[in-house]
C-alpha cells in the first residue's frame, strides 16, 4: 500500500488528500493531475515549454512568491537564467516589472543580470523603424555632448573665478593704483595664465603641514613656560596619565576649512597689517608683516588646542558600570 497526493479544488485553492492505493502509480500520473483546472500549456512562456520537466510542476515565482497551487492571472512562466530550485521560475509579467524597476535609473539600454547567479538576461525588443533609430541616435549624441558642455561650463567658471581672485589679490598686495598699472603693462595672455596661479599657490601652501614643526617646538620648549603650563595644565585631573595615546584626528571634513582659510589669507593679512603696523608705508611690506603675524598667532593657538586635546586623551578613563 502506497500513499500519494490527490489535489481537489476548493475556492481558488488546491487542497491535498492522502489516499492509500495498492500497487504502484503510473509514471505520467503527476502530469495528468497537475494540469487540471489550469488554462493548459498556453500559460507557459514559449521558451519554457521545452524545458519543463516533471520536477518543475510546482513552480514558485521568486518575485510575487506565488506557485501553481494558487491560480492567479500573472501571465506566462519564464526561466531567464541558470538558477535552480526556488529561484528557477518567475512569472513573465513579474519579471518584466522587475526589469522596469532596474532600468528606471540606469536607462533602457543598460543590461540586467540575475542577482543570484549573475547571468545576464537576454532581452529581445521588437524591430524598430528608421525614424526611431534616428531619434535614438540624436538623443544619445545630445546626452554625451551635454556632459562635455557642462564640464566646460564648470571649468570655465572656476577659471574666471580664479582670474578675478588673482586680480583682486594683486591689488591688495601692491595697492589699488599700482596693481592696476602693473596689470595694464603686462601682456594679456601672460596675465590670463598667471592670475589663476595665485589661488592655486595659496591652496598648496596651506596644505603644507608646517604646524608639525611648531608642535615639536611646543612640546620641547614652549610648553615649559610658566604661563603656558598655567593655561593648559590647570584643569588636568590627579589620576595617572596614560602613555602612548593616539593623536586625536579632526572632528570633521577639513577641506572646506582649508579652502576658506587659504583664499581669505590675503584679505586677513591686509587687515592685520593695517591694524598692527599702521606706520609702514609700503602696502606690500605691511601685508607681508600682517600675514606673518596672523599665521604665527593662528599657528600657536592651533597647536595649543591640539596639545590640549591630546592631553585630554591621555588623561581619559572609563568609568565602571553602576547599573544592575
Amino acid at each position: 500500500m502506497k500513499s500519494f497526493e490527490l489535489p481537489t479544488r476548493k475556492a481558488n485553492a488546491r487542497s491535498v488528500i492522502l489516499l492509500n492505493v495498492p500497487g504502484s502509480l503510473p509514471s505520467n500520473f503527476s502530469r495528468t493531475w497537475s494540469g487540471a483546472g489550469r488554462q493548459g500549456p498556453s500559460e507557459l512562456h514559449p521558451d519554457s515549454r521545452s524545458i519543463l520537466g516533471s520536477d518543475d510542476l510546482d513552480r514558485v515565482c521568486w518575485v510575487c512568491l506565488e506557485s501553481d497551487l494558487v491560480e492567479e492571472p500573472n501571465g506566462n512562466w519564464c526561466r531567464p537564467c541558470r538558477c535552480r530550485g526556488a529561484l528557477k521560475w518567475v512569472h513573465h509579467s513579474c519579471l518584466q516589472r522587475w526589469i522596469d524597476e532596474q532600468q528606471s535609473t540606469r536607462g533602457q539600454s543598460s543590461p540586467v543580470s540575475c542577482r543570484a547567479c549573475g547571468a545576464q538576461y537576454e532581452i529581445i525588443y521588437p524591430p524598430t523603424s528608421l525614424f526611431y533609430l534616428i531619434l535614438e541616435t540624436m538623443d544619445s549624441r545630445t546626452r554625451v555632448l551635454s556632459y562635455y558642455l557642462a564640464g566646460g561650463l564648470v571649468i570655465g567658471s572656476f577659471y574666471w573665478s580664479a582670474v578675478t581672485y588673482g586680480a583682486v589679490t594683486v591689488m591688495q598686495v601692491l595697492g589699488h593704483q599700482k596693481g592696476l598699472q602693473q596689470m595694464e603693462r603686462m601682456d594679456p595672455l601672460i596675465l590670463l595664465l598667471t592670475l589663476p596661479v595665485i589661488p592655486i599657490g595659496l591652496l598648496v601652501a596651506k596644505a603644507v603641514p608646517w604646524e608639525n614643526c611648531l608642535r615639536s617646538l611646543w612640546r620641547q620648549y614652549i610648553s615649559r613656560l610658566g604661563f603656558v603650563r598655567w593655561l593648559t595644565c590647570k584643569a588636568w585631573p590627579r589620576w595617572p596619565m596614560r602613555e602612548g595615546a593616539v593623536e586625536p584626528g579632526p572632528e570633521g571634513y577639513e577641506f572646506p576649512r582649508l579652502l576658506c582659510s587659504a583664499l581669505a589669507l590675503p584679505t586677513i593679512a591686509s587687515m592685520t597689517g593695517r591694524l598692527v603696523f599702521p606706520r609702514v608705508r609700503s602696502d606690500t611690506h605691511r601685508l607681508l608683516l600682517g600675514g606673518l603675524t596672523y599665521l604665527g598667532i593662528k599657528g600657536l593657538l592651533s597647536v595649543s588646542y591640539q596639545e590640549m586635546r591630546y592631553m585630554r586623551t591621555c588623561h581619559r578613563m572609563v568609568k565602571n558600570y553602576e547599573g544592575e
